[in-house]
């Protein structure tokens, strides 16, 4: 009889900043299997919502779809706080998008920018434990001084541009009304902090999970920061 092995490759890509974001990315192959064979494949993506890890979750998704032809089933399984908005949107975008319809589930914390790609999932599901953060999108006042009402007025178009994001999306895959959706958006205690019942109760998670999957292909996406 043969045993089950697996083979392991772990890339890493680095930005270099004052800050330094690191995408690390390992997969885990069954090696006694053919490609043609692999019917189920997973996704772990866990740390901050950034450039970065974003990209390595959408080239993940793409891989998986173009190397495993018979592929019925892709768990993408998310603990996140969130971070950046507009990366958060790409992902739920190619999330949509994918080939295979993708399963998303709450492995421990989903919040903010994770929020949207978590609700791109065809099923979205959750651990028994694990809760939720909504709350609004913030602009960053870069120049940090006084500033002008020019200056003020475009802070304000980005934060509005990104809520305008969560909105559309919660509205999709939540049924919180319209008049609910705006209060939680407009500042931070409207936020709401939810766990699994209140998330089934609300639509957003659509069951929950009592296993995470064993399946032949892993993909491991860890997102860290460290200062210089």
């Amino acid at each position: 009889m043969h045993k089950n092995t697996f083979k392991i490759i772990t890339l890493v890509c680095a930005a270099v900043f004052s800050t330094t974001s690191f995408a690390t990315v390992s997969v885990v192959k069954k090696s006694n299997i053919k490609n043609n064979n692999v019917e189920s494949a997973k996704i772990l993506y866990v740390g901050n919502v950034t450039e970065k890890s974003v990209t390595e979750l959408i080239a993940s998704i793409d891989e998986i779809n173009a190397t495993y032809p018979e592929l019925k089933h892709l768990y993408l399984y998310i603990n996140s706080g969130g971070g950046d908005m507009s990366s958060g949107y790409m992902a739920y975008e190619a999330v949509k998008s994918s080939l295979v319809p993708i399963t998303t589930i709450n492995s421990a914390f989903v919040g903010s920018a994770a929020t949207m790609f978590y609700c791109a999932g065809k099923e979205r599901l959750a651990m028994p434990a694990a809760s939720f953060m909504l709350h609004p999108a913030a602009a960053s006042n870069i120049k940090q001084d006084y500033l002008k009402p020019n200056e003020i007025a475009q802070i304000k178009q980005f934060s509005d541009g990104y809520n305008a994001l969560f909105r559309n999306v919660y509205k999709q895959c939540t049924t919180y009304n319209d008049e609910e959706i705006s209060k939680m958006l407009f500042n931070e205690d409207g936020r709401q902090l939810i766990n699994v019942d209140a998330a089934l109760a609300r639509k957003m998670t659509t069951d929950k999970a009592n296993k995470m999957e064993t399946v032949p292909v892993s993909y491991y996406i860890l997102n860290e920061e460290t200062n210089n």
